[in-house]
């Protein structure tokens, strides 16, 4: 008898040896990359690496967020809670200047600024001297473009110019839809939903093309970036993610109507004829290793240029960037 619940014993252990190890084996397995991204432009190229995730026909296993406001991603980056992250270039910057364990791995929008107009009477931006622009963006990247962009151009922003800042670009959205302001500096996908309330409301000017006329480089306002210790971990997901953000880019800017209605499945607009009519704004792209290197040290200049306190405080080193 005692042979008989020795033999039980054992194969009870046995088992639950086998059940251990085969439970921590797909735990290994299923380990999701954590991904969080920003509701707009910078999140919009994910949208369909998030469906390809949700049906299976990713080369990775994903756990998507999509936030709308940058102190979130902030706080989940420095609390470890993610692996990859869309953010403004500014933050990269700022979260790398504070020591936190992150490297960019890809520039991921380029500009998305606009100068709306209920009217006529600015085609260049020599043409918003004298003028009252409400725009969005006070302390941060939005009015530092903007106020280089004016003074390379001759106008001093401080005396040339009566800008009056409001909260967000939903705001200057409103008061532009409603005729209450003139002219508007606003960012998509604001821009495209004061549009469609409006008739009388144009675009002036795309301040990525006022940009391109004056800069070598482009302007960069939103990255990608990992923390180096999944890079290190993980190097072989790293580049699967590279490889399939990319396709995903190029999907959703050469196939807008299927790709609007994805990004609205995944909210980050809030409607997909949004979405449809400010693709093409919104300067989707991927670019990585060596390509996006100048890209983003020359925006970064830019930002150190007009408020060291932008960008965390000084410039950061060659080791903010991941090259494959």
């Amino acid at each position: 008898m005692k042979n008989i619940f020795r033999s039980l014993s054992l194969l009870i252990a046995l088992s639950l040896l086998i059940v251990s190890v085969s439970s921590c084996a797909t735990g290994a397995d299923d380990t999701a990359v954590r991904v969080i991204a920003l509701k707009g432009p910078t999140g919009m190229g994910m949208a369909k690496l998030m469906r390809d995730n949700d049906v299976g026909e990713s080369e990775n296993e994903y756990a998507f967020t999509v936030s709308s406001a940058p102190t979130d991603v902030t706080s989940e980056v420095l609390a470890g809670r993610v692996d990859i992250a869309a953010v403004p270039i500014n933050l990269a910057a700022t979260l790398y200047n504070k020591g936190a364990d992150i490297s960019v791995i890809a520039v991921n929008t380029l500009g998305v600024l606009y100068i709306a107009e209920n009217g006529n009477t600015v085609n260049s931006v020599s043409d918003l001297r004298g003028k009252t622009v409400y725009a969005m963006g006070k302390g941060a990247t939005p009015e530092y473009i903007f106020d280089r962009l004016l003074t390379i151009n001759g106008i001093d922003p401080n005396n040339d110019v009566n800008i009056i800042y409001c909260s967000d670009g939903a705001e200057v959205a409103s008061y532009l839809a409603a005729g209450k302001a003139g002219i508007g500096l606003i960012p998509e996908p604001n821009l495209t939903a004061a549009l469609m309330s409006s008739e009388s409301l144009r675009i002036a000017l795309s301040i990525n093309d006022e940009w391109n006329n004056v800069s070598s480089t482009p302007i960069v306002q939103g990255v990608l970036i990992a923390t180096d210790s999944f890079i290190g971990d993980h190097p072989a997901e790293v580049g699967s993610f590279l490889k399939e953000y990319a396709a995903s880019t190029g999907y959703v800017v050469n196939n807008i109507d299927d790709a609007s209605q994805i990004i609205e499945n995944y909210g980050i607009t809030p409607k997909a004829v949004i979405a449809k009519r400010s693709i093409p704004n919104c300067n989707i792209c991927c670019f990585t290793g060596d390509e996006m290197i100048p890209l983003v040290n020359d925006m970064l200049k830019v930002l150190f240029d007009a408020d060291p306190s932008s960008i965390g405080g000084k410039l950061p080193g060659d080791d903010l960037y991941y090259i494959p």
